[in-house]
Parts: C-alpha cells; sequence; structure tokens
C-alpha cells in the first residue's frame, strides 16, 4: 500500500531527483524538470541545486512549448549562477 501511494505521489511531482555530483568542489543536488502541461512560459529540463545552500547553481533546458515568434523551432536555454560577496546571482549572460 506505502508504495503505491509513493508512485502515486511521484507521478503528481513536477520533477525528479535524478542524482547528486561534485562540481567545483559544491555538492550538488540534479533535478529533471517535468512541466505537467505544454506552455511556453514553463521549462522543461534540468537544474542544479548547491546542497549547501539550496540556490540554483545551473539551469540548462528548453521551453515546455515552442514559441510561435517567428517560426523558433529549437530553443535552449542554459543559465549560470554564482555567488557575488554573499548574493547569488547569474555568472554568465544569455
Amino acid at each position: 500500500m506505502a508504495e503505491a501511494r509513493a508512485e502515486n505521489q511521484a507521478c503528481l511531482r513536477p520533477y525528479v531527483v535524478t542524482r547528486a555530483q561534485t562540481v567545483g568542489g559544491r555538492r550538488l543536488y540534479e533535478f529533471e524538470l517535468l512541466p505537467r502541461r505544454e506552455d511556453n512560459h514553463l521549462l522543461r529540463g534540468r537544474i542544479w541545486i548547491d546542497a549547501s545552500t539550496y540556490l540554483p547553481r545551473r539551469f540548462q533546458g528548453e521551453p515546455a512549448k515552442s514559441p510561435s515568434w517567428w517560426r523558433l523551432r529549437d530553443v535552449s536555454i542554459t543559465l549560470l549562477y554564482g555567488d557575488v560577496s554573499g548574493f547569488d546571482r547569474k555568472d554568465e549572460p544569455y
């Protein structure tokens, strides 16, 4: 019974924890983002979260639904985050 409940709960979550890894001396959790519906405001992909601060370190993915502007087809987004004087911010521009 408990196993069936856990499987049901996993279907309701919009993410899956895929693994934990160490990158640049930081322990990171990698999540796979799984939007429940197709929408160009939602993202499908992977996000890396710092295990000690729970702040995002990297996002890599694509819109859940392809944007309709100018017939764009393959849109890929990568965002890198880092610390600056104790504040979290994006490391690099798009």
